[in-house]
C-alpha cells in the first residue's frame, strides 16, 4: 500500500477524489467559436489518464454575451456547448478523475471590441490596464441579468455532467462587487446593495446544483494593496459564502489587473517556490470545515507533499507541473519520481495567444496529443544506429526519444558538457531553472543506454566511422553578427554571446541593439545591468522584445527598473563610430528618415538570432540516402520518412533546431521529437 500523503483519497462533499493533486482551471485556447475541441478533450484526458485526482475545466468559462472570450474561453451561454463539454467530462471521468468547471463573468477583464462588441461591465467604471477597456457601472438590470446568466450556465454544466462548479472571484466581476478597492469608487449609498451581487450569484448557482454537485470559489483572500481586500475581510466574506453553500475555496493572493500584478500571482522562474502557501494555511486554520485548495508555483513533488502532509491545504494544485508532465501522479504512484519531467518556470504555457494555444517550452506533446507522445514506448520495428551530433536541447530530445523507441543512439558533442545555448542563457541567474530541461533529458537518455561522447569534434569521418543508419545534425547555431545583418560599421559591435560568456564583466555605458525581439536579448540586458553597467536598449520595433510574453517581461522589467535601463524603441543602428578615449558614438534612426539620434557609450552589443552551424550537414548531405530531404507531411504527423529512393548512400540525414535556422527552444525540441518518433 502506498502511504504517500499526496495519494491519499479525499472526500469533498459527496465526491470521492482518489488523491490530493489537482489541475486547476486555466485557459488553453483550444476552443472553436467558444466550444471545446477534440484538442481540448485530449489535453485534459491525458491529465486524467496520468492520474490527477481532479481536473478543473474552463479557465474562466464565461456565462454571458457581454463577457466575451478574451482567452479562448468556453462560452457557457450557448446551449450547443453541452455535447462537446460532455465528451471532455466523460473522457476524464473514465480514468477516475473528478471534473469541475470554473464559471465566471469577466467583468472589465476582457475586450469590448470582439465577439458581439457589447460594452463591458463592472461595479464601477474603472479602466483595466491589461485590456485597456472602459467598463460601464453595472445597472440593476445588468445585475439581475448576470445572476440569471450564472444560473443558466450552471444548468448547462450540470447537463454536461460535471461534478462541481468553481466561481471565479478574483480579477473578474464577482470580486469587483466584494473588494473595498472597487466598492470605494461607488457612492456610499450604493455600496451595500452592490456588495450583494456575489451572494446572489452563489444562491442562484446553489439552487441549480443542489446537493448533487460541489460548489466553491476561487478567491483572492488578500489583494495586497492598501485599499483592497485583506485576510480579515476575506474570512468574513468566506464565512458568509459557506453559509450559502460554498464547500471549497481555491486560495489566491494578489490581483491581476496588469501584467506585473499577474506575474506575482503566477510566479515564474527565479521566484520563490510556493510563495503563498502560508496564507493558504491561515485560511485552513480559520475555516477547518471548508476544503482548501491552493496552487501558485507548487511545481515540485516535495513541496506539494509537504503542503498535504502538514495539513496546510486539503488539495494541492500542480497545474503547470501537470502541463509539463501530465503523467506526474502515475510516476509518483509507481516509484518513478525521477522520471517526472520538471516544470522549469518558463511560463511559455501562458503565452498561448502567440503560440496558437498552450504549449510547454520543453514538452512538445502538450496540445498535440493526437499525434505526439508524452510517454515514449519501445515501438521501433527494428533497432537502428542513430548518431546525433550535438547535445543541446534538440540533440538530447532526439537521443532519449530514439533510445526509448528501441534504437542504439550515440551522441557526439564538441563541448565538455551538454546544454548548448541553454548554458549561455543561464548566465542570467534568474533563469537558471532552464537547465532542468537539459538535466532531465540527460538522465532519461542515460537510463535508456545512450552513448555520450563529449569533447568530440564530429567531422565527416568521425560520423561515418560509426556506421550509422541515421544521422541527426543538432549542432545548433552561431550568433548572427551585425555584419551578417548588413549594418554599416558593424566591426564596432559584438554579439550578445560575449555578454553570456563573461556575465560579470563591467564595461561602463553599453548599448544593446535588439534586432531579434526574443528572450536572449533581454537576458543580455539583465546580465549587463546586474553587472553594474549603464544600459541603453534600442530596438527597431515599436515595443520592447516583441516575442517575449507580458508576464515574463514584467520579471525582466523589475530588474531594468532597479538598474535604470533606458529604452529606445522604433530606432535602428545606422552607424558606430570610434571617438576619443576608445568610446563609441552610435547613430540611431528610422526607416522613415527621422532626424538622427546619437548615443555615446563604451560598448555596443548586437542581438540578431543565430546562423546555422551547418558545415557538417552540408559535408554529409551528398553521401546520404535522402540528401537531407524531409517529407513535411510525414514529419508533422511524426511518422516515418518515405523511402529515400535512388540515392546510393548508406544513412539517412536530417538536421533540426538552430542547425536549420534560428529557432527558439520549444521549436527545436519539437523538431527533434517529431523526427525521433518517425525514425
Amino acid at each position: 500500500m502506498n502511504n504517500d500523503p499526496l495519494l491519499t483519497p479525499y472526500r469533498l462533499a459527496r465526491l470521492n477524489l482518489k488523491n490530493r493533486i489537482v489541475s486547476t482551471a486555466h485557459s488553453s485556447r483550444y476552443t472553436t467559436e467558444g466550444l471545446p475541441t477534440e484538442r481540448y478533450r485530449l489535453y485534459q484526458e491525458h491529465k486524467a489518464r496520468g492520474g490527477v485526482g481532479l481536473v478543473t475545466l474552463g479557465g474562466s468559462a464565461v456565462v454571458a454575451r457581454d463577457s466575451p472570450p478574451a482567452f479562448g474561453n468556453i462560452t457557457m451561454y450557448k446551449d450547443d456547448v453541452v455535447p462537446p463539454l460532455s465528451r471532455v467530462v466523460d473522457s476524464c471521468r473514465a480514468h477516475g478523475s473528478g471534473v469541475f468547471l470554473q464559471l465566471t463573468h469577466m467583468g472589465r477583464r476582457t475586450d469590448d471590441h470582439t465577439a458581439d462588441w457589447l460594452p463591458t461591465v463592472s461595479s464601477a467604471p474603472m479602466r483595466e490596464p491589461a485590456h485597456r477597456v472602459y467598463p460601464k457601472a453595472a445597472e440593476p438590470w445588468d445585475q439581475d441579468r448576470i445572476v440569471a446568466d450564472f444560473a443558466s450556465a450552471a444548468e448547462r454544466a450540470k447537463a454536461a455532467g460535471v461534478d462541481g462548479i468553481e466561481l471565479e472571484h478574483y480579477g473578474h466581476l464577482l470580486d469587483a462587487f466584494a473588494s473595498p478597492w472597487h466598492l470605494s469608487k461607488l457612492p456610499p449609498e450604493e455600496r451595500a446593495l452592490a456588495a450583494q451581487l456575489p451572494e446572489r450569484v452563489i444562491r442562484a448557482v446553489k439552487h441549480v446544483v443542489g446537493d448533487d454537485m460541489v460548489l466553491g470559489v476561487r478567491m483572492a483572500v488578500d489583494e495586497r494593496r492598501p485599499d483592497g481586500l485583506d485576510l480579515d475581510a476575506a474570512h468574513s466574506l468566506l464565512h458568509r459564502y459557506v453559509q450559502l453553500g460554498v464547500q471549497f475555496v481555491n486560495v489566491i493572493v494578489g490581483t491581476i489587473e496588469s501584467a506585473t500584478r499577474l506575474s506575482e500571482v503566477i510566479p515564474g522562474a527565479g521566484r520563490k517556490s510556493a510563495p503563498f502557501l502560508d496564507t493558504a494555511a491561515e485560511v485552513k486554520r480559520a475555516h477547518p470545515d471548508v476544503t482548501v485548495l491552493h496552487a501558485a508555483k507548487i511545481d515540485d513533488v516535495a513541496t506539494a507533499r509537504h503542503a498535504i502532509e502538514n495539513g496546510l491545504v486539503d488539495l494541492v494544485g500542480m497545474t503547470r507541473a501537470n502541463i509539463a508532465d501530465p503523467y506526474l501522479v502515475r510516476k509518483i504512484a509507481t516509484g518513478r519520481e525521477r522520471d517526472i519531467r520538471p516544470c522549469i518556470g518558463a511560463r511559455y504555457c501562458l503565452e498561448g495567444g502567440a503560440t496558437g494555444g498552450v504549449v510547454c517550452v520543453h514538452n512538445p506533446a502538450v496540445g498535440r496529443e493526437n499525434h505526439l507522445e508524452h510517454e515514449i514506448e519501445a515501438t521501433a520495428d527494428r533497432a537502428r544506429k542513430v548518431v546525433v551530433v550535438g547535445a543541446g536541447p534538440a540533440g538530447l530530445e532526439t537521443a532519449h526519444v530514439a533510445a526509448k523507441r528501441g534504437h542504439h543512439v550515440v551522441v557526439l558533442e564538441a563541448a565538455a558538457d551538454p546544454g548548448g545555448q541553454v548554458n549561455l542563457l543561464t548566465a542570467n541567474d534568474r533563469r537558471r531553472d532552464l537547465v532542468g530541461a537539459v538535466d532531465w533529458r540527460m538522465e532519461q537518455a542515460r537510463s535508456h543506454g545512450v552513448d555520450f561522447r563529449f569533447g568530440v569534434f564530429a567531422g565527416t569521418e568521425a560520423v561515418l566511422d560509426l556506421a550509422p543508419d541515421v544521422v541527426v545534425v543538432a549542432t545548433g547555431g552561431l550568433a548572427r553578427s551585425a555584419s551578417d545583418a548588413g549594418i554599416p560599421f558593424a566591426d564596432g559591435m559584438d554579439d550578445i554571446w560575449a555578454v553570456f560568456e563573461q556575465p560579470r564583466k563591467h564595461y561602463g555605458a553599453v548599448l544593446v541593439f535588439d534586432d531579434d525581439g526574443r528572450y536572449p536579448s533581454l537576458d543580455a540586458v539583465e546580465v549587463l545591468a546586474r553587472a553594474g553597467n549603464t544600459v541603453t536598449y534600442v530596438t527597431p520595433e515599436r515595443s520592447v522584445a516583441v516575442e517575449v510574453g507580458a508576464l515574463n517581461f514584467s520579471d525582466y522589467q523589475a530588474t531594468f527598473d532597479r538598474h535604470d535601463v533606458t529604452f529606445v524603441p522604433t530606432r535602428g543602428v545606422h552607424a558606430v563610430d570610434p571617438g576619443p578615449g576608445g568610446r563609441l558614438t552610435v547613430t540611431l534612426g528610422t526607416e522613415a528618415g527621422s532626424a538622427a539620434d546619437r548615443v555615446t557609450c563604451d560598448k555596443v552589443f548586437y542581438a540578431g538570432g543565430t546562423n546555422p552551424n551547418d558545415d557538417l550537414y552540408l559535408a554529409l548531405r551528398e553521401r546520404s540516402t535522402n540528401q537531407g530531404r524531409v517529407d513535411y507531411e510525414a514529419f508533422v504527423r511524426a511518422e516515418a520518412q518515405p523511402s529515400a529512393g535512388e540515392h546510393p548512400g548508406t544513412f539517412e540525414l536530417y538536421r533540426i533546431g538552430d542547425a536549420v535556422t534560428s529557432r527558439n527552444m520549444h521549436a527545436a525540441i519539437l523538431d527533434a521529437h517529431r523526427l525521433a518518433l518517425g525514425v
